[in-house]
């Protein structure tokens, strides 16, 4: 059975219009849903980061952050940003492991997400 990758936009839509209406509880859980549905959902991950920080998440929302930065090839950025996400939760698995994989992607590609012109 094939998932319906409509469906991950229904939740994102549904988030999006729940969210500015105070429902941020309600928000975030429908970008977690669209996220299990589309892990690579930039969009949702934005979303969801800009809704955590607000309730003060910031390791979560830096986690988010992190993997928007590392899938737009930014590494190093992402890399530093999980950083800081781990500092703040330094029992997370999940952060660990998203640290662990953007710092294998720049083994991978020494040159990927470094700026000349900084």
């Amino acid at each position: 059975m094939e998932i319906d990758p409509g469906l991950a936009k229904a939740h994102y839509n549904f988030a999006e219009a729940l969210a500015p209406r105070g429902r941020a509880d309600e928000a975030i859980v429908q970008f977690r849903m669209a996220l299990a549905l589309r892990p690579e959902y930039a969009e949702a991950h934005n979303s969801l980061g800009i809704r955590l920080a607000e309730r003060g998440e910031l390791n979560e929302a830096g986690n988010n952050l992190g993997i928007i930065l590392a899938r737009s090839g930014r590494i190093e950025e992402a890399i530093a940003q999980f950083q800081k996400a781990l500092e703040a939760n330094p029992t997370s698995g999940e952060i660990r492991n998203n640290l662990g994989a953007a710092l294998a992607s720049r083994k991978r590609n020494p040159g990927a997400g470094r700026s000349e012109s900084r």
